[in-house]
């Protein structure tokens, strides 16, 4: 099942309407990203990154020309490129909102993007009153149903490489 990145206004108030202009990126490979990136990114509005794309395809074509590279290579190269603009869609994506004022605040996990909104919202509604800019919280199942944290006196038994904090090796 994909994920869905989802992100939120950081200067907006936090209740209902700061998430209605939420943005949900899905995370992994963008096909219109691979076989379109310059289109791709001014679809999105993301001017630099279409400025950059443009900037660098330019500027290997005409590094493989006078290279006299054969135009079976520079075809190749030009598709790893492609391909890793593709991967790594999402995340450029998430960079640019995030420079915009809108950082992650929570990841959701649905089918499609239709669950993915039914599911953010859910979380978002149940979080009311927290800032959209916050750290996420992440509780235990023993904590969310009310129990207070378990915290291991000193010199009780602790699991992990370095039980005691005042004493590593």
């Amino acid at each position: 099942m994909p994920s869905y990145i989802v992100h939120v206004r950081a200067d907006g108030p936090a209740d209902r309407p700061a998430f209605d202009d939420a943005v949900l990126v899905k995370d992994g490979f963008s096909v219109p990203a691979f076989a379109l990136t310059f289109l791709w990114a001014l679809w999105h509005r993301m001017w630099l990154v279409a400025l950059a794309v443009l900037v660098i395809d330019a500027a290997l074509v005409a590094a493989l020309s006078l290279l006299g590279v054969h135009p079976a290579a520079a075809l190749a190269v030009e598709f790893a490129i492609s391909l890793a603009f593709g991967l790594e869609a999402a995340a450029i994506r998430g960079w640019h909102l995030t420079r915009k004022g809108r950082p992650a605040a929570f990841v959701v996990v649905a089918d499609d993007e239709r669950g993915a909104e039914d599911k953010a919202a859910l979380v978002w509604s149940r979080s009311a009153g927290a800032r959209a800019s916050a750290a996420p919280v992440w509780r235990t199942p023993a904590a969310r149903a009310g129990a207070p944290a378990a915290v291991p006196a000193a010199g009780g038994p602790v699991l992990g490489l370095f039980p005691d904090p005042e004493r590593r090796p």
